[in-house]
């Protein structure tokens, strides 16, 4: 049979549509990951579908270090319905791939195996994308030390890259 199109000979199906809405950084190296799945198919996609993020290369083309596996959402994804997921990852340098109805077994290449979840018409949209980035703060340099024995006042500014200054006794 084939999957997703209206016809006799054909079996209707979800469509995981996955997409990454916001990475922030949280310091200490952890991002803030949001994930969106939306099932853009003909039936539900079903409870407790996975999401699989992956480090290392593309799994659709070939091995890939598995991040971690959670569960997108406790209920079913409706035909036209969206699901989201919030979570804390550990940094990782280069691409992270986060994949929609991946219980993560690690069967590589992804879009030539088994591994998916539940059947859809269209896998390659089940793959977002992104980079975490960790915030490199400008680099500071206070110069060399100055005296002032005249207790004059001097205002100072923060420059690009800060929102002010906070001292040894923490004023700011």
């Amino acid at each position: 049979p084939y999957y997703g199109l209206q016809h006799p000979k054909h079996l209707t199906t979800a469509d995981a549509v996955t997409e990454v809405l916001e990475v922030v950084c949280l310091g200490n190296l952890q991002f803030r990951v949001k994930v969106r799945v939306c099932n853009q198919g003909s039936v539900a996609l079903p409870a407790n579908l996975p999401l699989t993020f992956y480090r290392g290369g593309n799994p659709n083309l070939g091995p890939a270090t598995k991040i971690s596996t959670h569960t997108i959402s406790p209920a079913p994804i409706l035909p036209g319905g969206c699901a989201e997921l919030t979570v804390v990852l550990q940094f990782t340098g280069g691409n992270v791939y986060a994949i929609a109805n991946d219980p993560g077994l690690n069967v590589f290449p992804l879009q030539d195996s088994d591994e998916f979840w539940k059947a859809e018409c269209d896998y390659a949209n089940n793959t977002a994308v992104f980079k975490m980035n960790p915030l490199i703060g400008p680099s500071l340099s206070l110069g060399p030390d100055i005296h002032d024995c005249q207790q004059g006042q001097y205002v100072l500014q923060a420059s690009p890259g800060f929102a002010s200054y906070t001292w040894q006794n923490n004023t700011t």
